[in-house]
Order: C-alpha cells, then structure tokens, then sequence
C-alpha cells in the first residue's frame, strides 16, 4: 500500500501545515522534508505536495485566476491602475502603481529605469517595470505593467499611463533603457524632452559578448576592458574626455575590423544626429518594409529577400552580405521620414525622392547625402551645399510605383540634373597625361 495513491494522501493535520507553511514561501521540496521530519509514518511524495498546494490556491481564490486574483487585488487595495481588454473581453495591457511607489514617485520623477522581461509567466506577456531613482540616489519600484507585445504602440499606452499619474508635477529628465527599439521610440514619443541613456550593466554585457571575440591577443582585450571600465567609472567630464582619448588611441592601433554598420550609422547622424541610434535607423526601415510589403515586393522582386535578411541582421560584426544595399535603403528612408536621399560613389550616384508626397507638400525640404569610399566598402555622411548638381533620380522612381503629385520633384529639380550631366562629360573629356 505504500506506494499506492491512497496511502500517500495527507491527514488533516498534515494539510494544515502543508498550508502554513506554503503561506510561508517555502519550496515544496522542503515543505515535504518538514512534513516526514514531523510525521515519521508519511509515505507521500513531492506529487502530493504540488496536488495539496493547488487545492490551497483553489481554496484561497474562489476558483479566480491568478489575473482575476491580481485585478482584485489591485482593486481592494488602492492601487492606480488601468488596463485595456480585446473583442473577446481578455486582458491585452494592464499598469498599475502601488499607493506608496505613487507618492514616492510623484516627489522624485526626474530618473526612469525601464526594463521588459519576456515569457516569464504562465501567460507568456511582456513584464515592463518601470524604477525611480531618489535624492539620495537610492532605487525604488515605481511601476509595473502586462503588454500584449513589445511593440513601440504598447509601450507608449505604459508611458502614457505613467504620464497620467503625474498630472502637473515635473516630467522626467533621464531616461534609462536597454537598446530595445520599440522601447526607446516609446520613449521619445511621450517624453521627447528627456534625454535617453542606455543600461551601463547591458552596455557592459554587450561589450563582452560582441567585442570580446574581436581581440585575437588575450592581453589586447584585458588592456581594452581595463580602460573601458575606467571609461565607465568617470566621476568628470573631464577625467572621462581624458579616458575616452585613450581608449580611441588604443582601438586605432588595434585597427580593428569595422562592425559592418556603417550605412546606418551615415543615415542615423544625418537623421538623428549620432551614431549611436543606428539600430533606431534599421528598425525604422524594416517598419516601412513591413507596413507596405505587398508594394516593396514588386518593386523589388528578387532582391526583397536579401534585403530583408540584412535589415533582421542584428549582430556585430556584419558581414558583408548583410551590409546596407543601396538604392533600396534609400528609398524606405526617402518614403519613411519624407526626404531626399543622395547615394555618391564612383561606379554610380542617383537620387531618391518620396514616392508618396510631391514638393508643394514639404513645409521645409530634408536632403540627405551619404557616399561611398574607401574602395567603395564604407559609408560617410556628406553636406553638400548651394545649387549643387544632383545626380540622375534612381530608376525605381517610375510613374507605377509614385504617386501623380510626386512625379513633381523631376520638373522641380530638371535643371540640376543637367548640371550633373554637364559636369560629368567635362570629366570625361579629362585626360590624364601621366598616365
């Protein structure tokens, strides 16, 4: 009979002390090591512990579930919080704020931390929680929230709903977040004004995990991370100028293989001014993609793949399948923030306008101008300035993939075109007698 289901079951008083002691956040493994040290005669297993803890939880919340436990709760106990539902009535999105963290939150909302963890509860959603930083330079929780996804619309619903909670007090000043893309355009959306930091502790990962591999010679990497940690630990603009010189100085010894990002980054300075929001740039690309990708597709044909490929490619280095493709990238930035686009390079330049809006339809006209050099495998940011020539528009940009307003932009601009021609010929006509 030991081992058989009927025998293993708990008594009354064994119940009772499974529960106390469930209450009381102990492991089951444990709470079944307990109940044989104070009941000798116990034959049951850790099967039955998982069983007599269910039934607890049964019995504790009415037959909820741990959501319908969580929103009464929110309820009874003077939580802020709101939440959005489906068609079919389930849960999508739901903030709340403890009583306590809403009044510590109102005195101190200069510093955000944001971070998302993903699928670590039984309804596999997004867990955003949101941290404050105080005076004294002490953390505390501020708020949480359940996404559907962890798409840039559900996190500005949580940094609007954070908004709401402040009423007339300060908005925040410092925004820190790890390089989550959707995250960060919430960010800049609802809080345009803070400035946006990145997680020194996913920085610091980052750099082991990416760069690591990079430094053939183990003592070039222990150098390396030696000054970045100093880097790290700058007290002073100026103690951190002094490493930050030290550092670049190193790395061009090194001379170290490029990350493959550099199209990007040409686009993300002219766009967004730094570098250093070139993912931002990719992530805004593949939105254009993706919202009209029935349109991309016939246009591109056979490239739509690669071109696919080497916007999902996130990681560092990149290799050279991967690499920006140019004229495609220029006409999802042109279509997607509503500029002109210049690629220059030796073998072929061409120009790239919006294919959906014409000239009269700009307040203010956007040009933005990278080339290609360095044997023609790295790109730079160019200003190009007064009438300058334009090259030949990219011959994507025909009558069955642009809108009748902006087939405008070719009359607007005609005569520069012919300046480009005539500039060239002149160069054709150059001979170069030490040849």
């Amino acid at each position: 009979m030991e081992g058989h289901p009927y025998a293993q079951r708990l008594s009354d008083n064994e119940f009772c002390l499974v529960a106390e002691l469930f209450r009381m956040n102990m492991a089951p493994r444990d709470i079944l090591s307990v109940i044989k040290q104070h009941f000798p005669n116990n034959v049951s297993s850790l099967s039955t512990i998982y069983n007599a803890i269910k039934k607890i939880r049964m019995m504790e919340t009415g037959g909820k579930s741990p959501m319908q436990v969580l929103m009464s709760i929110l309820h009874s106990s003077g939580y802020t919080y709101y939440y959005t539902t489906a068609t079919s009535n389930e849960l999508e999105n739901l903030f709340f704020i403890h009583p306590i963290s809403f009044n510590i939150w109102r005195a101190y909302p200069h510093v955000l931390i944001i971070d998302a963890t993903y699928k670590t509860n039984r309804y596999k959603m997004p867990f955003v929680k949101i941290v404050g930083v105080t005076s004294t330079s002490k953390t505390f929780c501020i708020a949480f929230a359940f996404i559907h996804d962890e798409t840039t619309v559900r996190y500005e619903w949580v940094l609007n709903c954070l908004k709401l909670t402040l009423g007339e007090c300060m908005l925040p000043r410092v925004i820190v977040t790890d390089r989550e893309m959707a995250l960060i355009n919430a960010c800049r959306g609802v809080f345009p004004d803070a400035a946006r930091l990145f997680c020194r502790w996913h920085i610091r990962h980052n750099i082991i995990d990416k760069w690591k591999r990079s430094f053939k010679r183990k003592d070039d990497w222990t150098a390396f991370y030696d000054l970045w940690t100093l880097l790290e630990g700058s007290s002073t603009l100026k103690t951190y100028t002094g490493y930050y010189k030290q550092l670049e100085s190193f790395l061009k010894r090194l001379n170290l293989t490029r990350d493959g990002n550099c199209g990007y980054r040409a686009f993300a300075v002219s766009l967004m001014g730094n570098e250093q929001y070139y993912e931002n740039i990719r992530y805004e690309m593949k939105e254009e993609l993706q919202n009209k990708p029935e349109f991309y597709k016939s246009m591109f044909d056979r490239g739509i793949k690669s071109l696919k490929a080497s916007l999902c490619y996130v990681r560092s280095p990149c290799p050279p399948e991967y690499w920006m493709m140019m004229p495609h990238a220029g006409i999802l930035i042109a279509n997607r923030f509503g500029v002109i686009v210049h690629s220059l390079s030796m073998s072929e330049s061409s120009t790239i306008f919006p294919f959906w809006m014409g000239p009269e339809e700009f307040q203010e006209i956007r040009v933005l101008t990278i080339a290609l050099v360095n044997c023609e495998n790295h790109y730079v940011t160019v200003e190009l300035q007064g009438d300058y020539p334009m090259p030949p528009v990219t011959g994507y940009f025909h009558d069955r993939y642009i809108t009748t307003s902006a087939a405008r932009w070719k009359e607007v601009y005609k005569e520069r075109f012919e300046q480009f021609i005539q500039f060239n010929r002149r160069e054709a006509d150059f001979v170069d007698l030490n040849d």
